[in-house]
């Protein structure tokens, strides 16, 4: 949950807990409506940085996102 707390401090992304949506665990939901393609492309964005990021703060190995 820390790093989506993080995202939407530095980005203004929210995304939620996709437990909360039948996920399984230490997924997220990514909303598929009312944006333009190009929205999705930077959230992934934010999203990559974030993680990134939190891997840093946390001293946990580097994440790689694809």
């Amino acid at each position: 949950m820390d790093y989506l707390f993080r995202l939407a401090e530095q980005s203004g992304v929210v995304l939620m807990d996709g437990g909360g949506f039948g996920g399984p665990p230490w997924s997220i939901r990514v909303s598929l409506a009312n944006l333009n393609d190009e929205d999705y492309a930077q959230i992934g964005n934010y999203m990559r940085k974030a993680a990134q990021q939190y891997s840093r703060v946390e001293g946990r190995p580097e994440v790689e996102v694809r």
